[in-house]
């Protein structure tokens, strides 16, 4: 079985770790489209994402709010560990270190067969932009198409993804801090349904 510490990285590997600081809105529509002073340059045209989650037997991972990740877009993806989030008003900021991958398939085969268990699967449709805001800087946005409706996830810093978000109008109260898998458990739970993957039915074969 693989050892696994929730301790502070070895300072040498410091250079890996990144911020993750982001943010998500329920729209119908993409609300960065035609808006004045906003300007969009699209990164990833529109795609299919298959996201694997997973995590040791005794769900330490879960347990410690923690994330490993394998993201699959075409014939290549990426493994991705995020951090347990830390205390914030209204933004998600936590570590992430993420590794690209040419064959995540076979990764994914790997992992499984050392210990670790898939605990959830899920999919979307996204389209990549890069935000360019009036005063220079930007934000990573992504309106991403999933099985339980549409959502727009900005990444940035703090002072970004504030100016944006005020661009937008939108209300503090209307940001949702939740990842997707929480999402998804929540609607179960308010439909009285057990908890499944969050998969397109014609997709669920893949």
């Amino acid at each position: 079985m693989l050892g696994y510490r929730l301790s502070v990285m070895p300072k040498e590997d410091e250079r890996y770790e990144q911020r993750e600081q982001e943010v998500k809105i329920r729209c119908h529509d993409n609300p960065l489209l035609n808006r004045p002073g906003i300007a969009l340059d699209t990164i990833a045209p529109r795609h299919f994402e298959d996201n694997w989650l997973l995590d040791f037997p005794d769900r330490r991972l879960t347990a410690n709010h923690s994330v490993l990740r394998i993201r699959i877009v075409d014939d290549h993806g990426w493994l991705t560990f995020k951090g347990p989030p830390e205390p914030h008003a209204w933004l998600k900021e936590r570590q992430e270190i993420e590794a690209p991958l040419a064959e995540p398939r076979r990764v994914l085969a790997i992992l499984r067969a050392i210990g670790l268990q898939c605990i959830f699967r899920y999919q979307k449709f996204r389209t990549e932009y890069r935000v360019r805001l009036p005063g220079g800087t930007t934000v990573r946005a992504m309106f991403d198409e999933t099985p339980m409706g549409n959502f727009m996830e900005l990444e940035g810093s703090e002072e970004a993804l504030a100016e944006l978000i005020d661009r937008l109008r939108i209300p503090r109260q209307a940001l949702i801090r939740e990842s997707y898998p929480a999402l998804w458990a929540e609607r179960a739970r308010a439909a009285g349904e057990p908890l499944g993957d969050m998969i397109f039915s014609e997709r669920s074969e893949e």
